[in-house]
């Protein structure tokens, strides 16, 4: 199997007609990750976030591409849960606009399974770090800076009593 990475606009449904000949699997990551931007600039949200899924679900339709597509959505689309593991029967409250646009594409997502044949599953992960993930704004990346500064001799800030539990993926 080959690996391939292709460079366009994913906003351009040309973009993904070229990408998406004789391809197996997509893995579908790309996106603006802020709730905070999301809520800020909620048309651009869109266009960063959802336009492309729907370009890609119909250049999938237009070109009879069938491939297998994992998606990245995110925990938060379920909203603030009040059990723990959260389970497919808890209703999806979600709390952002960028949560909103993340549930939007997966029920495109299960739409476009149904009604044209393209598999897809969405991964609703949560607290992702590691290379090429940003500490650079207030709500992004805690774990990199967390790491950063622990490697740079820095101070490590624990909040209340030290007895939070995250889940975190690399």
């Amino acid at each position: 199997a080959e690996i391939i990475s292709v460079y366009g606009d994913i906003k351009d449904r040309d973009t993904w007609l070229k990408a998406l000949q004789g391809v197996d699997y997509v893995f579908h990551f790309a996106a603006q990750t802020s709730g905070y931007t999301a809520n800020k600039e909620p048309l651009s949200d869109l266009q960063i976030n959802l336009v492309p899924v729907l370009q890609m679900l119909e250049a999938c339709r237009e070109g009879d591409f069938h491939p297998k597509i994992l998606f990245a959505g995110t925990v938060t689309q379920a909203g603030l849960t009040q059990q723990c593991p959260v389970n497919e029967d808890v209703q999806d409250l979600p709390l952002t606009i960028y949560d909103i646009h993340k549930l939007a594409g997966e029920k495109y997502f299960q739409y476009y399974a149904k009604e044209v044949g393209i598999p897809s599953v969405t991964l609703r992960i949560a607290n992702v770090y590691g290379p090429g993930s940003s500490a650079g704004g207030a709500d992004r990346g805690v774990l990199n800076l967390m790491i950063r500064n622990g490697l740079n001799d820095k101070a490590l800030t624990v909040y209340d009593d030290g007895t939070q539990v995250r889940d975190y993926i690399f």
